[in-house]
């Protein structure tokens, strides 16, 4: 991103915070990368606080289809709502575990 920006050893930009690519190539036998691993860590965290948004959708997708063939409004908004709700919840709690779980964020 910022190329003027030269370490000798891994680290972050000081302007940005993103992490610093080596130069060149990378070695033949090279380790497992930790960008790989943290991200890998926040999918599978955002893969289990997912499931209960996915598992209410699909238990009652009947319902929500049957309320949208009868044209029942009120009974089709507030599932919609009870899904939106759910999903802002769910977001906010994964925020909050991924802040306690997240080694780089410091609360001072």
């Amino acid at each position: 991103m910022h190329p003027e920006i030269v370490r000798e050893g891994p680290g972050s930009c000081p302007i940005c915070g993103m992490a610093l690519e080596p130069m060149g190539l990378p070695p033949a036998e090279s380790t497992p990368d930790p960008e790989l691993i943290d991200f890998l860590h926040r999918l599978k965290i955002g893969i289990v606080l997912t499931l209960p948004l996915f598992i209410s959708a699909t238990w009652n997708a009947p319902l929500l289809l049957s309320a949208l063939q009868s044209q029942d409004t009120y009974l089709a908004g507030s599932f919609l709502m009870f899904l939106a709700t759910l999903t802002v919840v769910g977001m906010f709690i994964s925020d909050v575990a991924l802040a306690f779980l997240d080694p780089r964020i410091r609360l001072e």
